[in-house]
């Protein structure tokens, strides 16, 4: 089911310090980039909105029904806070919040991924449970590392929508692993 294990570093909290291994933590976290959009996905533009393509939002309405399959139950849907420019990550997991009666939460705007992490290991609802995170690719390797990955792949390529960053927690060590999603006609297997 992996197609990249990569062993890291221990976990770091925001003030540099290695998380406790008493420390409960997350079972695991998922991190997905939000669904197609339109234009060429190399580059953002104005013009293309703030909205997904019609294959975003199949993505997302698949999603809903058929991540579960793929990552096991999740507990909490977390999505990078709408700007003018974006609302794609919110529109992403809208379909799979509502499919399993969860709110999703968009209290941190894209470049606070040190806050979402901070939130993530601070509060104890998130202790041995599964937080789904859809946020933009060009900051994903950043969120990554602020949730204990040292050195994630970068840069997450422009063109892949496909995939699913699972960080596994076997305290003090994080684990990231990087599996296709496979849920619509064109996503690679691999």
């Amino acid at each position: 089911m992996s197609k990249t294990d990569t062993s890291v570093q221990p976990a770091m909290a925001a003030s540099g310090a290695q998380i406790s291994p008493a420390r409960i933590l997350p079972a695991q976290i998922l991190i997905v980039r939000h669904a197609e959009k339109p234009g060429l996905a190399e580059v953002d533009q104005e013009s293309d909105g703030p909205d997904l393509s019609t294959r975003g939002f199949g993505r997302a309405a698949a999603m809903a029904y058929l991540l579960t399959e793929r990552t096991g139950p999740i507990d909490f849907v977390i999505a990078a806070a709408d700007s003018k420019h974006s609302s794609r990550p919110r529109e992403t997991v809208t379909p799979l919040a509502d499919r399993l009666n969860l709110q999703i939460n968009l209290n941190h705007p894209q470049d606070d991924f040190q806050g979402l992490a901070d939130a993530v290991f601070s509060h104890d609802k998130y202790a041995g449970k599964t937080p789904l995170v859809c946020w933009h690719h060009g900051k994903i390797p950043d969120l990554a590392a602020a949730l204990g990955v040292v050195n994630p792949p970068r840069p997450w390529p422009p063109q892949e929508f496909d995939r699913i960053w699972v960080i596994t927690f076997a305290s003090p060590t994080a684990t990231l692993s990087i599996v296709p999603q496979c849920i619509l006609f064109g996503d690679s297997e691999t």
